[in-house]
């Protein structure tokens, strides 16, 4: 990799990452909360086919769940921001890496689906 890409792909990397667990920690905190407060418990995993109705439909284990997805989701941003920076940058090798190892993030998940 060029020298002088380096900084702003670890920056772009580094905020991504950064956000994705800033924010990941602000909406499981709030499932937590509001798990408390309604006198619930956090048992009982909600699938991710019905994340987005239970969501919808106020469950706040939903929200506890999309805070963790959140979590989960966050390197998976960075890797896509890396895969952008290095295709800028014209750093072909890299940038294929990049894509395999997104590849490889996205069967992963759908192996986890299945």
């Amino acid at each position: 990799m060029k020298q002088a890409g380096q900084p702003r792909l670890s920056a772009s990397v580094s905020r991504v990452l950064h956000y994705g667990v800033f924010l990941s920690v602000v909406v499981t905190a709030a499932g937590f909360l509001w798990i408390a407060f309604a006198g619930g418990t956090a048992d009982g995993a909600i699938p991710f086919a019905r994340l987005f109705s239970s969501l919808a439909s106020g469950d706040p284990r939903s929200v506890l769940s999309a805070g963790i997805i959140l979590l989960l989701l966050t390197p998976v941003a960075g890797v896509v921001v890396a895969l952008y920076e290095f295709a800028r940058g014209r750093e072909h090798t890299w940038a294929f890496i990049s894509l395999a190892l997104l590849l490889i993030l996205a069967a992963g998940f759908l192996a986890g689906l299945a």
